[in-house]
């Protein structure tokens, strides 16, 4: 039996010593978008290309993603070459387009061509393999963990091989296992005196190619011993910034409307709903319509809309308009009526009338919005409108706390 010498291949991934170098999978790369030169541009259509690029491109990745983490630079540039070819058929030629790359990346219900981001199912497929990797029990992975991971006497675990070649993987996800602690149902810990690391030229070698090359630790001592034993530095996260959020009635002689949208879906059945309450906080009258299939910024531009048209309809000529969408509070402001087509006529509307009467308009974060967002979330179940001279009994709670004046919390 002949002996073989690394680099070879089997069943077309390279096996090799030590980290995954861009030298060893760009060949990989280069097979796999030379299949692109079979095809001319004229022979297939733009969801035929997609097509393509979906089954048979992104298809030929997935074993070897499996194994390796690949370099950023490498999945930057056949991710340049796919975006390429879908828009022009040709993986070379450049063209000026209007969508994202990650849109395209989305799924068909939320308006994307269903294509697949290189970088993030890389970090999928790895992540499957891992858990795969520790819960399974086939004889493969049996011999694997008794290389890597095994009982060792006065300890539940001891990890002591060096990772390389085809495992190089659990280098890469094994602290997404470990802060869990839950292996086969038992404490797992690398914090113990018994845990055996193996002795590495470089130990920074533990954080190649992942987010965990820069230390991110959430704010715990088990995160920062972890990452000090596998020599990297640990970097806390950020404390959140804590932001109180009052709702506030209005003026005098003004009445404040606080609305919202709601949909399902990037393009979904949609509903609006707003409350109208004086200056002593008192409820005017609030509502909820349903809106038929609209896009989520069309439902925020169609809640101001009627809110302002009831207005206008019951004779309040001094109006407050208060929403937690900042694309709606710019257009009123400016009283801009850039706005899409299918909405233009009564955005129009809405620009005349406040055109009429004394009108203001501010921002509002949605932890003080909550009155609106129940109710445009309640209009999604109605099949017609509604409209209440008080609160209805399902935000009657809501509409309380902001009369109480009782504050919520934002956490950016």
């Amino acid at each position: 039996m002949q002996i073989g010498q690394l680099l070879f291949s089997y069943l077309e991934v390279p096996l090799f010593r030590g980290k995954p170098r861009k030298a060893v999978l760009r060949p990989i790369a280069d097979k796999i978008l030379s299949k692109f030169a079979k095809w001319k541009s004229k022979s297939l259509s733009l969801a035929g290309r997609a097509t393509l690029i979906r089954s048979v491109i992104i298809g030929s990745f997935v074993h070897s993603f499996m194994i390796y983490k690949w370099h950023s630079s490498l999945l930057s540039l056949i991710n340049r070459k796919l975006r390429n070819f879908l828009w022009t058929g040709s993986c070379e030629e450049t063209k000026l387009v209007r969508v994202a790359w990650d849109r395209c990346c989305r799924p068909y219900s939320h308006g994307g061509f269903g294509l697949k981001d290189l970088r993030l199912l890389n970090d999928s497929l790895l992540r499957k393999f891992t858990w795969k990797f520790i819960t399974s029990y086939g004889f493969a992975f049996s011999f694997l963990q008794e290389r890597i991971v095994f009982a060792g006497p006065g300890s539940s675990w001891l990890l002591i091989a060096v990772f390389v070649g085809l495992v190089v993987n659990l280098r890469i996800t094994f602290f997404f296992i470990v802060p869990w602690r839950l292996l086969f149902g038992r404490q797992f810990s690398l914090l113990s005196r018994d845990v055996s690391l193996p002795k590495l030229g470089n130990p920074s070698s533990f954080s190649e190619a992942n987010r965990l090359d820069i230390g991110y630790m959430h704010n715990c001592m088990d995160d920062l011993l972890i990452l000090r034993r596998f020599g990297l530095q640990g970097r806390p996260s950020k404390a959140p910034v804590i932001k109180s959020v009052i709702w506030s009635p209005s003026a005098p002689s003004w009445i404040k409307v606080n609305t919202d949208g709601a949909t399902i879906g990037s393009l979904g059945f949609g509903g609006c709903g707003g409350i109208f309450r004086n200056c002593r906080a008192f409820v005017k009258g609030c509502f909820a319509i349903p809106l038929g299939q609209v896009f989520a910024f069309e439902a925020e531009l169609l809640t101001a809309s009627l809110a302002i048209n009831f207005a206008w309809k019951y004779g309040w000529h001094r109006l407050w308009l208060e929403s937690d969408s900042s694309y709606v509070v710019q257009l009123l402001s400016s009283r801009s009526e850039m706005v899409p087509w299918r909405v233009h006529q009564a955005w129009q509307r809405c620009i005349f009338q406040i055109s009429q009467i004394d009108f203001q308009v501010s921002h509002i974060f949605k932890e003080g919005n909550q009155v609106a967002d129940t109710l445009s979330k309640h209009a999604l179940e109605l099949l017609g409108d509604s409209w209440w001279f008080s609160a209805p009994p399902f935000c009657s709670t809501l509409v309380g706390n902001d009369y109480k004046g009782r504050e919520s919390f934002r956490f950016s």
